[in-house]
C-alpha cells in the first residue's frame, strides 16, 4: 500500500470509530455530535463524520486535510502531524491508555 491508501485506510477506521473516539475524547476535546475538535498546540484538528474528512488548522488557516476521495497538506511539517494523529486515533494502544486513566 502506498502512503495515501494507507491515510484512507487510517481515516476510514477513525470515521466507523467516532462514537468511541468521541467518549473517549470528551474530556480532552470539544466533542459535538458530528464533530469533534482535538486540541494538540499550536494546532487543532477538527474530525468531521459527516463529511468523512479530518482537517488540520494552525489558528484559523487548514493547513491540510484528507478524506475518502482527496487530500492536501500545506507543507511536509502538516503532513507529519496528520500522520502522527491518523495513527495515533487508530491505535490500540490510544483506546487503552485512555481507558485505563478512568
Amino acid at each position: 500500500m502506498n502512503s495515501i491508501e494507507v491515510r484512507k485506510e487510517f481515516l476510514k477506521k477513525i470515521i466507523e470509530s467516532f462514537d468511541l473516539i468521541k467518549k473517549l475524547l470528551k474530556e480532552k476535546a470539544i466533542c459535538e455530535e458530528n464533530r469533534i475538535v482535538v486540541f494538540d498546540p499550536p494546532f487543532t484538528l477538527h474530525i468531521l463524520r459527516n463529511q468523512g474528512c479530518i482537517c488540520l488548522y494552525h489558528e484559523e488557516e487548514e493547513l491540510g486535510y484528507i478524506s475518502l476521495k482527496d487530500y492536501k497538506f500545506y507543507d511536509t511539517e502538516a503532513e507529519v502531524v496528520m500522520d502522527s494523529w491518523l495513527k495515533t486515533l487508530t491505535s490500540f494502544g490510544f483506546r487503552r491508555y485512555i481507558v485505563k486513566r478512568k
